[in-house]
Formats: C-alpha cells, sequence, structure tokens
C-alpha cells in the first residue's frame, strides 16, 4: 500500500510582501490626496449654492454667514488654487448681499443699518457693487435729510444732505440735494422765529445762508420778498429790549438799505427816524465812545 506524501504550503517570499506594501502605500496616499480636495469642493460648493437661495430668499444675514464660509474654505493659501473660483463667487455674493439688504433697510426707513451694508459693499473691492453701493449711499443720504427735515430735526438732516456730494460724483443728485437744503435751511430759520423765546439773529443767519448758497431758489425768493426783512426788523426790535441799541440800529439799516420796498423797510424808517424815548440810562454807542 503506498503512503500519501503532504506537501507544506508555499509562503510568499518576504520580499514580496514587502513589494506588495510599497505599491499599497502610495495608492492609499492618492486616494487621500484625491478625496479630501473633492471633498472640500463638494462642500464649499453647497455652501454657496446655500447662500445663493438665501440671498435670493432675502435672508441676508445669513446668506452673508455661508458667503463667508466658503471664502474662508476656498479661499485659504492650501485650496485657493483649486477652489479659487468659488471664492471668488462667494466674493461677489458678499458685495451683492451687502447692497440688496443695505437697499431693503434703507426703503424700511433704517437708515443707520441701511449705510452700515451699503459701505459694507463699497469696502468690497468689486467694482460694481462699489458704484452700485456708492450710488445708493448718495440716495440713502437725500432721503435720510428729508426724513430728518420733516421731523424738525434741521441740523441733522442738513449734515445728512451735505454728505451727498462725496458719493455722487457725477451731481446726478446735486439738484434734489440742493432744493432739500433749500428747504431745510428756509425751515429752520421759520423754526427761530416760532421758538418762545423767538430767536430772531439766529433766523437772520439762516435766511442769510438760504440767500447766498441757494439764490435761485424759491425759499430764497420769499425770504427776499418779506421774510429775512421782517426777521431783521424783529431782530432789531430785540436788540431795543435788550439795550443793544447799536445792535439794533445796525439791522433795522440793513432793512432799509437792502429792502428799500418792503413794508418792512418803512417801518425800520420809521423806528430809526423817532424821537428817542429817555430812559435814565447812560447809553454809549460803539461807533461814538463819548
Amino acid at each position: 500500500m503506498s503512503q500519501a506524501f503532504a506537501y507544506p504550503p508555499v509562503e510568499p517570499a518576504p520580499q514580496r510582501k514587502r513589494r506588495m506594501r510599497l505599491l499599497l502605500v502610495p495608492l492609499v496616499i492618492a486616494f487621500v490626496l484625491i478625496g479630501i480636495p473633492g471633498a472640500i469642493f463638494g462642500y464649499a460648493q453647497n455652501e454657496l449654492a446655500q447662500a445663493q437661495s438665501s440671498e435670493a430668499a432675502n435672508n441676508y444675514a445669513q446668506a452673508l454667514s455661508q458667503f463667508h464660509t466658503v471664502e474662508t474654505v476656498a479661499g485659504n493659501p492650501v485650496t485657493a488654487l483649486l477652489l479659487g473660483e468659488l471664492s471668488d463667487k462667494a466674493r461677489v455674493g458678499t458685495a451683492e448681499s451687502h447692497f440688496q439688504w443695505g437697499s431693503q433697510l434703507k426703503q424700511q426707513a433704517h437708515y443707520t443699518d441701511a449705510e452700515t451694508q451699503l459701505r459694507a459693499s463699497v469696502k468690497s473691492g468689486i467694482a460694481d457693487w462699489q458704484t452700485r453701493a456708492n450710488d445708493g449711499l448718495a440716495d440713502l443720504f437725500v432721503t435720510w435729510g428729508q426724513s430728518l427735515v420733516t421731523a424738525q430735526k434741521f441740523q441733522a438732516g442738513i449734515e445728512k444732505y451735505r454728505l451727498v456730494a462725496g458719493f455722487d460724483p457725477s451731481g446726478n443728485l446735486t439738484a434734489r440735494t440742493n432744493a432739500g437744503l433749500a428747504t431745510a435751511y428756509a425751515a429752520y430759520a421759520v423754526s427761530f422765529t416760532k421758538a418762545q423765546p423767538p430767536d430772531y439773529p439766529s433766523a437772520v443767519s439762516w435766511y442769510r445762508d438760504l440767500v447766498k448758497t441757494f439764490p435761485d431758489s424759491p425759499e430764497a425768493k420769499e425770504a427776499q420778498a418779506g421774510l429775512l426783512p421782517q426777521a431783521l426788523m424783529n431782530a432789531g426790535q430785540a436788540y431795543v429790549k435788550n439795550a443793544q441799541y447799536q445792535q439794533a440800529r445796525d439791522a433795522m439799516n440793513q432793512v432799509v438799505q437792502a429792502y428799500p420796498a418792503t413794508t418792512w423797510a418803512a417801518q425800520a424808517n420809521a423806528a430809526l427816524s423817532a424821537p428817542q424815548t429817555l430812559t435814565g440810562k447812560l447809553v454809549i454807542s460803539n461807533a461814538d465812545p463819548t
């Protein structure tokens, strides 16, 4: 009876195992190098799409947060070479969202917040949105100034109107701004005449600024026709009550000389020509100290 021979299993040579391990290591590295950028790209692209959807839904705060995430992921030095296009799209989306949000806030009369958003769009460095945001700021300050003047906050309104020129180099809003300023100057002057007690010298000052700065405006013409000489005459009378006789004489002389055709000139001339009542006080003239 023949005996079966048992053959031991053949073991791979140690050199072959080492070769297989050496081949696997580059493959694993390759998969990692390909997989990580792919995953980052997919994440950034998805976040960008969500940001654009948020912006379209007028959810600007969320859109800005998502655009910022895309810029952080895709715009850093490590990933910029591969994901730079996504980063650029996020920057444009950020500038647009700031502009759109600022425009919405302006319509809602949230002027301070609107200014913040529009200025952020200007700082974006995206030329098209910088131009649109500058135009938006110019229009914002006109609207803001008008709102403040309507609320009788004249000084604040005038300050807003004066900001317009810095954002309107082409002068598209110059006529509208000047009209608003003329209205503000005139209304401010009137407010001093209605104060308790009235402040006629301040009213005169604002009327003069109105006539000097916006001579062709309807408000300036109305002021010259009667409001300014009336304020001068009232200022003269107020100076008399305060024993400021030289200032009173100067104010009334201005009425007579500058506005001779008005009824206020006749009143001022009569006051200047009337006999002066003795008061029992020694009055020293600024013109003649004796």
